[in-house]
């Protein structure tokens, strides 16, 4: 039978009348609940279930495109896989229609994107999966797969499963359960589809031809998933970024007028996702910006270093080990995959993980783990190489993203005063967001003429010394 459950949201504008109320009604139902035993859970019952996919259709949900890379992964292992479309519309209106309005915007989306799939007519349930990883920490982001297990079980499909390897200790072991561990080769996938992605946003706002740099980006992306899901060598993939650098360094830009560079970090889907973000560098660059935007490998890096650390605290040594190994191995990669460009963009590698958490360290912590502490550092990292402005992105009611707006005003200031803003999305349309970003992009604009008048006169100054 169902219990009595009571939920009281409390905020200072609260008034004790109405919270008193409602602790009486509950009482009052405890009285005539009756038996309210609950039997403890059987240990198979608390187990992790094992999920046999091999006959069935992996959909991952996109997230800019490196999920492209994992999906290429996934089938060279010999797993169906596939991406799951954009979100449109629809896929919005049936996220929301199954979802309270309390979860943070990826959570509806990615429920959204899973229940039109299954309403697509290419789609048999009997032979689908979705893809949903999951966590613990500070953040809502652990509860997703749950949600759409139950959303799942409450349209009809209580079979179709959903696959969440955990970003604790257990990441990359809930990866053996395929017949073929995709890991090193959707990291290879991952970080080649960064370093393009950089390359893109460091020269897209100066081409001459308009989609030149567009079409490169797609071209290569595209080879680097046809190298993933082929199964070739590391050699090849490094191959496929050697011509991808000298097809980005023949596109002609003019670089006569420097514009405003923009910072953007966050919360790492809404930053990615570009509906999710209303198409925010889109609008940045048509303003006439440059933008950097912190990359899926920061996060990777990021989780290696919270499970290096966990382990090392429990007295799990193994797990230290492994988690060690690979970090040392990605890191290897990321730097042979980005050293091609090393002539036409700067900083195409990630700063170590630690070096950027120390950065924040005295704003946020270290043992606060999540994003918040990442989401600082990287900013402060940006004003060290020389933007102009920065920007916070993440979903309505996301806490690491309001703990990184309440330190927003202290950084600044620590930071020679550099234009900042925090802009969070609920998937609704925001009739003033290009009047907040033109006000930013101008502000970014006095900002970067002033940087370069205090460099003029320290040069001067230098020069009369």
């Amino acid at each position: 039978d169902p219990k009595p459950c009571l939920m009281l949201e409390i905020d200072e504008h609260s008034a004790d009348a109405g919270v008193v109320t409602r602790l009486e009604a509950f009482f009052e139902s405890l009285k005539n609940a009756g038996d309210m035993t609950i039997p403890p859970l059987r240990e198979e019952e608390l187990a992790k279930p094992k999920i046999d996919c091999s006959q069935r259709k992996i959909y991952i949900p996109w997230m800019g495109d490196h999920s492209f890379a994992l999906t290429a992964a996934f089938r060279s292992c010999g797993q169906p896989s596939e991406v799951l479309p954009l979100a449109d519309q629809h896929a919005m209106e049936l996220g929301r229609r199954y979802t309270t309005g309390k979860e943070c915007l990826p959570c509806i989306v990615t429920t959204g994107d899973m229940l039109k799939k299954l309403e697509s007519d290419d789609c048999d349930a009997n032979k689908t999966a979705f893809f949903m990883p999951g966590g613990s920490g500070p953040c809502r982001f652990g509860q997703y797969n749950c949600l759409h297990r139950q959303v799942l079980k409450e349209v009809g499909h209580s079979t179709v499963p959903v696959i969440s390897p955990s970003q604790d200790k257990s990441f990359y072991d809930d990866f053996k359960q395929f017949k073929k561990d995709p890991t090193r080769m959707a990291w290879n996938g991952i970080a080649a589809i960064d370093v393009l992605s950089k390359a893109r946003l460091a020269i897209r706002p100066y081409e001459i031809s308009a989609g030149e740099t567009n079409a490169v980006y797609n071209e290569f992306m595209e080879r680097v998933c046809r190298t993933i899901e082929d199964g070739k060598s590391e050699k090849e993939v490094i191959a496929v970024m050697k011509d991808a650098a000298k097809a980005f360094s023949r596109i002609k830009v003019d670089r006569s007028v420097a514009k405003p560079h923009i910072g953007i970090v966050g919360e790492i889907y809404v930053r990615s996702h570009t509906v999710s973000n209303n198409y925010l560098i889109h609008r940045l660059e048509a303003m006439g910006a440059q933008c950097s935007l912190s990359s899926f490998a920061e996060w990777m890096y990021y989780t290696n270093f919270t499970r290096k650390r966990s382990s090392l605290r429990e007295g799990l040594y193994r797990t230290f080990a492994f988690n060690w190994i690979k970090d040392r191995v990605q890191q290897g990669m990321e730097r042979r995959l980005a050293a091609p460009f090393a002539g036409l963009v700067p900083g195409m590698e990630e700063s170590p993980v630690e070096e950027t958490l120390a950065l924040a360290n005295p704003y946020i912590h270290d043992s606060f783990e999540g994003e918040a502490a990442l989401s600082v550092g990287k900013m402060i990292e940006y004003a060290h190489n020389g933007v102009d402005g920065l920007i916070s992105v993440g979903p309505f009611t996301c806490m690491p993203t309001t703990i990184v707006s309440s330190v927003m005003k202290k950084l600044t200031q620590d930071l020679h005063g550099i234009p900042a803003i925090t802009l969070t999305f609920d998937g609704q349309g925001d009739p003033t967001l290009d009047t907040r970003l033109e006000a930013f992009v101008d502000q970014a604009k006095s900002f970067q003429s002033r940087k370069h008048c205090v460099g003029k006169e320290l040069i001067a100054a230098g020069h009369q010394s």
